[in-house]
C-alpha cells in the first residue's frame, strides 16, 4: 500500500512539473517574423492599400527590428498583384553591406555605426538618408526584478562596470542597429567586459525571461510587436515610461531616427515616390497610427 501511495505521489508531482513547464513556456511567446510578411490577410487590417507603386517595385532590406514597420509600408504602397517578395529582413550590418554592394535598392534601418559610415565612404556611393520616424530604445528586465526605473546615468554605470549590484546585463554584437544606439548612451566609452553578448534580440528576450536579475535593451517596435510575455517588464527611463504617447510626444528620452536609405544615382524613380510618401502628411499619420 505504501509503495502504491508513493507511486501516486510521484506521478502527481511529475504531472505538476510538466504543467508548470508548459505554463511557463506559454507565458513567453515570440511571434516569428514570417507572420509579418506583406499582404498576409490577418495582418492587413491597418493598411490603406493605396497601390501607389504598381510596377518596377524597389527591393528593400529592412533590419530585423523594423521589418513589421517596413511590411506595413510596403503593404500600403506596393501593388499586391505585382509584389514578389521585394521586402526582406536582414541584420543592420548586412543591410548596409547589401546597399553598398548594389544588391538592394533601399533600406529601412537605424543610423550607421562608425564602421558602417566608413564602409559607405569607401564605396563612393551617394546614399541619401531620409529620417521619417523616431524609434525608442527601451530597457527591460525579468518580471520578478525589483527594478522599475533607471536613470541614464545609472545605465551608464551598470554597463561601464561602475555599479556593483547583482545584475546580469545583455548586449548585442557590434554594428547591430540597437547596439549602435546603445553605445551612444555610454558615449562610446569602453563597455565592461562582464556582459553577455548575443547575436540576436529574440535570444536575449528568452534569456531575460529566465534570469530574474537580468537587464537588456531593444527597439520598442520590435519588442512590442514580436514579444508577448508576462515574464518580462519594461522599465521607465528618467522616470518616463516608454508608452506610445510618451514616444510620439518625445517625452521619452531615448529616441533615435529611423531612415529610408537609397542611392541617389539609382535609376528607379519609385524610390523618390516612396520618400515623398513617407514624409507626406498621409504617410506620417499612417506610421504614427501603427
Amino acid at each position: 500500500m505504501k509503495k502504491i501511495l508513493l507511486s501516486m505521489i510521484s506521478c502527481i508531482l511529475m504531472i505538476l512539473l510538466i504543467v508548470s513547464i508548459i505554463s511557463y513556456k506559454c507565458s513567453l511567446s515570440v511571434t516569428p517574423l514570417t507572420n509579418f510578411q506583406p499582404f498576409l490577410t490577418q495582418y492587413s487590417q491597418d493598411s490603406l492599400n493605396k497601390d501607389i507603386i504598381k510596377e518596377n517595385l524597389p527591393t528593400i532590406d529592412a533590419s530585423v527590428a523594423f521589418y513589421p514597420l517596413a511590411s506595413k509600408i510596403v503593404e500600403n504602397i506596393y501593388s499586391s498583384k505585382n509584389y514578389t517578395n521585394e521586402l526582406n529582413w536582414v541584420s543592420t550590418a548586412e543591410a548596409y553591406e547589401n546597399i553598398v554592394n548594389g544588391e538592394v535598392d533601399a533600406l529601412i534601418v537605424s543610423g550607421p555605426s562608425k564602421e558602417q559610415m566608413e564602409l559607405i565612404k569607401n564605396s563612393n556611393k551617394k546614399l541619401k538618408f531620409v529620417p521619417f520616424t523616431k524609434e525608442a530604445l527601451i530597457f527591460y528586465v525579468n518580471a520578478n526584478n525589483i527594478i522599475d526605473t533607471l536613470t541614464i546615468e545609472e545605465i551608464q554605470k551598470i554597463y561601464l562596470g561602475k555599479y556593483h549590484e547583482d545584475i546580469t546585463t545583455y548586449q548585442l554584437e557590434k554594428n547591430n542597429g540597437s547596439q549602435t544606439c546603445f553605445e551612444s548612451i555610454v558615449e562610446n566609452n569602453t563597455i565592461d567586459e562582464n556582459h553577455i553578448e548575443i547575436k540576436d534580440m529574440v535570444t536575449i528576450i528568452k534569456s531575460v525571461a529566465y534570469d530574474k536579475n537580468s537587464l537588456a535593451y531593444a527597439f520598442n517596435s520590435f519588442y512590442t510587436k514580436v514579444c508577448n510575455s508576462s515574464k518580462l517588464k519594461l522599465i521607465s527611463i528618467n522616470g518616463v515610461e516608454p508608452t506610445k504617447e510618451n514616444i510620439l510626444t518625445e517625452k521619452y528620452p531615448l529616441l533615435y531616427d529611423i531612415y529610408f536609405v537609397y542611392d541617389e544615382e539609382n535609376s528607379n524613380q519609385n524610390l523618390k515616390i516612396i520618400e515623398e510618401w513617407l514624409l507626406s502628411e498621409e504617410g506620417q499619420n499612417f506610421i504614427k497610427n501603427l
